[in-house]
């Protein structure tokens, strides 16, 4: 081949091009995903200690600079930030538009992600809610949770009294209130986004503000919620302390009481008035009421400062961006070409339209019709296609409101309107098109987004080896007038475009006539043209064809032209003010200043880059002239009046072939979808809500479903309890993922948040409670649902494509044996029941996996992905360290043991840990907690425990000179903070002087070693008898050592509730009171040491990261090469169970796979005695 044939080959070129923008997308990607999951850990960090104690004055001391004052750290973590990511994303977005290629059929990845697109709730309050959102739903609320908890944990810790007097329960009431306005900003903080139309926010996460519209709500309903209550709180708190006058104070150096009293009326007027029961029936009160924000917006700002205010500024300021943008685009007049009266009282508006302008199908268009409502703006449906018809657009209304029957009626006596727009919003792209068939199911006027979907397809067909869909249309109407809007199905204008290949059926159902009415009418379809106007202008994008990276410029630019006022005003003004004078500058006055700032600098930019194309616009447009179609004679709707005019799509078909009517009769939705035989099926729809529930109830099975209320059987107190079923399903859920993590010992989660398992042991417990009532609640609704549906079969089903009933059967089975036998009435007094019984989770979660599907038990897949990875891990350390070598035991009379152990130079650990102790002579399945009384710093390890049957074993008479024992651990605190204090005050009772002991040998080691400071150590330990006492013997060091214990000051008190009279000389000699026994050194011994050795946390890290990429590995291969090729390629459906019990074992198979080998300790001789030495101490018995 010719060497410069392919150096020019263009196909090489468009191939190197395709791959160094994907590389790119790709970059910009992860830029934004980093940033994006920095901005929400600071959200995380920010109520915690750790924030407030060390964080904060750092940044202040170098972010609150002359140029922005106390704001420049909120500027810096919150909103540059998000700001950065919308001006980078509108980069992303420019660089992601392409020419409109062939879409594949199957997406492999798509599969991974079906499980999180179900519906899992369907409630009139929450609408259709998807397992995805659903679970950041339940992650958001956690977010609230969290950062209330931590606020009132801080503020508790440094309560300040606001007035003399205050009692200490109402500096936390005030504490409260004031922490739930907090949580209210992180609401705020995500309120904006959804309804910002034209950002390019929600086109990167894959929305739209039309399906994003719900979160706003949520949100809305959350906040103000909040906010009342921080208001009432503090109302009420006002009124408690005899401080009404605040509500009056406008404060010069703090926040105002009165603007945050007119902000929260403002808000209350538009939360009520957006309740659904007003809305729907008085949607103008609704309407008008919402325009209230731009003053709650002032008077927020003015209430909490503009510190505050940055924190939910990215929101606020983008969304103003759009919402000038938007008037400015409204304050042109759209030209509309035609109208299409249909006699069902549907009409077709078309407009002119710029051929720059580009949108995808179900695209959304806001009008206004001056001449009806100069305020009113309504979203229709765009049903043209930008592709098939370059230079129009059309939207489809149905006269049923007010506003569009005043609409339909001008239309016939007009021949001009003045209309304005604004949009269209829609979808970046068109998945629906990779699908081998779509089927699309309609009531109503919900056709109306079809018919850009099948104008899309009609467009794709005439492309060369392009493969596009087979459509199904079902669609219902009331009466055989409403099928006239199947002639919406072809633009008014003909075309030249040949259609052999698209394969279209309709299947049209009219379910209140059962004959066909036969009108009298001459022209079923009229055809209004309107005069041109010279100041109408075809509709374009408000900012051009390069629309994204024009918002782009606008975001940097306003953004930075905001920081440079700011920062003039505040460093040439405000600060001379506040330090170079006595006044402080008005608290107020700086957030009108940043307002108007704000404002400004969007108005200029904006106003600037819009006006620049206009004129861009102005020139395009004087090219286009007015369309001009001839109105056609008959419409295709006209086959019910006996026509028989071609369909162009479908040459030598006429409409009447490709559709079927059904009259009286409603659409089988089960039958037509499970009729077909694709392998990969879309279905759509649109229409009444309980259409929307009745093909939501057949798609997916009542496991991912509940119904809502309605017609057709909806609303039954039976569906009611199905639905009540799931949900608890759904909430034990969210419980069962955080209930493997405090227990999981050596996992990294627990000591980011200061936590040992031991200290969290009683939120396992908790939530142990809490899933077993859900899990048995939901068990019995469902066994209570299927007796009262006649579906008793249920109970015995395993399904092969379906969740398995009998799974979830035995996974309750086995949840209720340990349950019920970790009551405490049984543990304390069987706890060899309660431990063997709760080795059922085994069972527990297997059968549970294969009851959800591996997909939905994602949800709890990292608690015991970790478990088991510290489960194996202690295992192996149990196995290598079988026979750890005793040193010594010393038994005392009290019945106590400590066993002292040879550990590892190299096992560190802090005081107050805990080492789980296996004697197999006793027994081989029982692992007891026992606390370490060592210090790691000064002597060997030792374990304190009070065992009866190792008492027993050790002091009995026959002598013993080797005891075999495995152990787990330590287990501790990450850090000593008992060190920070003055004095140390320990309070005990009975053996609960272990863990003291181990404090006061460090504190010793210190004093001894490191010539510091070390706190005063009070001891206060009660016991019941005397012979307890020598327990204090434990806290003497070993003999050997060379610490002075005159450099502690220690003085110990100790108490005896149950003798009166010391015990004599004469019965210390009869009783033993310190008895030690020593151990013959064996070969096969090991010593105590950590489980990954000193570098323990990085090969943790090492082990959680390759197993998991191994996992997911396997997880992958297995899909695409096998199950994907059976789901797929054959008729066959691989079974659900078999899917989760694979992914099971992989998941074992790599977290076992995956850890490291342990090193062998070198053995050494143990060779010493125990020498006893005296201390003297303060005894005061009563």
């Amino acid at each position: 081949m010719d060497s410069n044939l392919v150096k020019g080959s263009p196909a090489i070129t468009t191939t190197t091009n395709k791959g160094k923008k994907m590389s790119s997308r790709i970059v910009l990607r992860m830029i934004l995903l980093v940033v994006f999951l920095g901005w929400l850990m600071v959200w995380i960090i920010m109520p915690t200690k750790t924030y407030k104690q060390t964080w904060t004055p750092k940044l202040k001391s170098k972010l609150n600079s002359t140029y922005f004052g106390g704001q420049g750290t909120n500027l810096l973590l919150f909103t540059f930030p998000m700001m950065f990511i919308a001006a980078l994303g509108c980069v992303y977005l420019h660089f992601q538009k392409k020419p409109k290629e062939s879409y594949s059929k199957s997406v492999v990845t798509s599969h991974h992600l079906t499980f999180w697109k179900r519906p899992v709730l369907v409630m009139a309050p929450l609408g259709i809610v998807t397992a995805m959102e659903l679970a950041f739903a339940a992650m958001f609320i956690a977010l609230l949770i969290w950062s209330l908890a931590n606020y009132l944990h801080v503020s508790f810790g440094h309560l300040h009294m606001h007035k003399e007097g205050e009692k200490v329960w109402q500096a936390k009431f005030r504490s409260v209130s004031l922490r739930l306005g907090y949580i209210g900003n992180i609401c705020w903080a995500f309120l904006f986004f959804p309804v910002t139309r034209g950002s390019s926010i929600l086109p990167l996460v894959g929305l739209t503000s039309e399906s994003s519209i719900k979160y706003h709500i949520w949100l809305g309903h959350i906040s103000m919620i909040l906010f009342a209550a921080h208001s009432i709180g503090f109302t009420i708190y006002w009124a408690m302390t005899n401080q009404m006058a605040l509500m009056l104070e406008w404060s010069q150096d703090y926040v105002s009481n009165v603007a945050g009293e007119i902000a929260v009326v403002f808000a209350l007027a538009m939360w009520v008035t957006s309740l659904p029961c007003i809305r729907r029936k008085m949607f103008e009160v609704f309407f008008y009421a919402h325009h209230l924000y731009t003053l709650y917006l002032f008077f927020y700002v003015l209430h909490v400062g503009i510190a505050y205010f940055c924190m939910i500024l990215p929101g606020v300021f983008l969304f103003l961006i759009d919402r000038y943008l938007r008037f400015l685009q409204s304050r042109q007049r759209a030209r509309l070409v035609s109208a299409r009266l249909l006699p069902c009282g549907t009409f077709e508006l078309d407009f002119s339209k710029s051929r720059g302008l580009n949108y995808n199908p179900t695209s959304i268009l806001f009008v206004n019709m001056p001449s009806i409502s100069k305020l009113q703006w309504h979203p229709f449906t765009v049903s043209s296609n930008s592709n098939m018809e370059p230079d129009k657009l059309s939207i489809v209304i149905k006269s049923e409101g007010s506003w569009s029957q005043k609409l339909y009626q001008e239309l016939s006596s007009v021949d001009h309107l003045e209309v304005s727009v604004e949009g269209p919003y829609g979808p970046t792209s068109s998945h629906f098109l990779r699908h081998e068939m779509l089927v699309m199911v309609s009531g109503g006027s919900g056709i109306t987004p079809f018919i850009s979907i099948i104008r899309e397809v009609i467009f794709h067909s005439t492309k060369p080896n392009c493969q596009i869909p087979q459509i199904l249309l079902i669609c219902a109407f009331k009466s055989t007038a409403d099928l006239t809007m199947l002639d919406l199905l072809l633009p008014i204008s003909s075309t030249s475009l040949k259609f052999s290949h698209i394969q279209l059926q309709i299947e049209a159902y009219v379910t209140r006539e059962k004959e066909q009415i036969i009108t009298d009418t001459q022209n079923p379809l009229r055809t209004v043209w309107f005069k041109p106007n010279a100041l109408d202008s075809p509709i374009s994008a408000a900012l051009g064809p390069n629309s994204w990276l024009l918002l782009s410029a606008i975001i940097l630019s306003s953004f930075v032209m905001f920081l440079l006022f700011l920062g003039i005003l505040t460093r040439y003004y405000i600060f001379p003010i506040d330090h170079n004078t006595d006044e402080i500058y008005h608290f107020s006055l700086r957030g009108l200043w940043n307002i108007f700032f704000i404002c400004a600098s969007i108005i200029i930019a904006a106003s600037a880059v819009f006006l620049w194309c206009k004129k861009q616009i102005a020139i395009e447009g004087k090219q286009i002239q007015n369309l001009e179609v001839p109105t056609p004679i008959r419409s295709p709707g006209s086959l019910l009046y006996g026509a028989d005019r071609e369909l162009e799509s479908l040459p030598n078909q006429s409409l009447a072939q490709v559709t079927n009517v059904h009259l009286g009769a409603r659409p089988d939705l089960k039958k037509l979808l499970f009729e077909r035989k694709e392998s990969d099926v879309g279905v759509l729809v649109c229409g009444p809500r309980t259409m929307r529930h009745e093909l939501l109830s057949i798609l997916f099975p009542i496991k991912y479903f509940i119904r809502g209320n309605g017609g057709d059987g909806f609303g039954r107190w039976e569906d009611r309890l199905g639905s009540v079923a799931l949900m608890l399903g759904l909430l034990r859920n969210i419980c069962l993922a955080f209930l493997f993590i405090p227990v999981t010992r050596g996992s990294s989660i627990l000591r980011l948040i200061g936590l040992t398992s031991e200290a969290s042991i009683k939120y396992h417990i908790w939530l142990g409670h809490v899933v077993m009532t859900l899990f048995t609640l939901h068990g019995l609704c469902f066994i209570i649902f299927w007796a009262a549906t006649n579906q008793s079969s249920e109970m015995p089903k395993w399904g092969k494509i379906r969740v398995s009933n009998v799974a979830g059967e035995v996974a309750l089975l086995s949840g209720l044996a340990m349950w019920v036998r970790s009551f405490p009435c049984i543990r304390r007094k069987i706890f060899e029941l309660f431990f063997y019984t709760h080795n059922l989770y085994i069972l527990l979660t297997v059968f549970f996996v294969i009851h959800v599907g591996f997909s939905s038990s994602c949800i709890m897949l990292p608690g015991f992905y970790l478990f088991l990875i510290d489960r194996y891990l202690r295992f192996l350390q149990s196995q290598h360290q079988q026979k750890v070598r005793l040193v010594s035991a010393r038994v005392l009379p009290c019945e106590a043991v400590e066993l002292n152990f040879s550990k590892s130079p190299g096992l560190n650990y802090n005081p107050s840990s805990l080492m789980f102790v296996n004697v197999p002579a006793i027994s081989k399945l029982q692992w007891h907690p026992f606390t370490v009384t060592s210090s790691s710093s000064m002597d060997p390890e030792k374990s304190l425990g009070s065992s009866s049957k190792l008492f027993e074993k050790l002091s009995s008479r026959t002598p013993m000179d080797c005891l075999e024992v495995s152990i787990e651990g330590p287990y501790g605190p990450a850090l000593t903070h008992f060190i920070r204090h003055d004095m140390l005050v320990m309070v005990s009772g009975g053996n609960g002087i272990t863990p003291f002991i181990s404090i006061i040998c460090e504190l010793l080691f210190m004093a001894n070693t490191r010539n510091c400071k070390t706190p005063q150590v009070l001891r206060i330990c009660t016991s019941k008898k005397s012979l307890d006492l020598t327990m204090l013997d434990l806290l003497l060091p070993d003999s050997g050592t060379s610490f002075d214990i005159s450099h502690l000051q220690l003085q110990i008190e100790a108490y005896v509730t149950r003798e009166k009279e010391p015990i004599t000389e004469d019965t210390k000699d009869k009783k033993n009171l310190l008895q030690t026994i020593w151990f013959k050194p064996i070969a096969s011994d090991v010593l105590v040491s950590a489980n990954l050795g000193p570098n323990t946390w990085l090969w943790l890290g090492t082990i959680i990261s390759s197993s998991f990429i191994i996992f997911l590995l396997l997880m992958g291969i297995l899909t695409r090469y096998y199950i994907y090729s059976l789901d797929h390629n054959t008729d066959m459906v691989y079974c659900y169970s078999s899917r989760s019990a694979l992914n099971m074992s992989f998941m074992c198979f790599h977290s076992h796979d995956c850890n490291c080998s342990f090193s062998m300790e070198p053995k050494t001789e143990c060779q010493g005695n125990w020498a006893d030495s005296k201390h003297k101490y303060t005894i005061t018995k009563q």
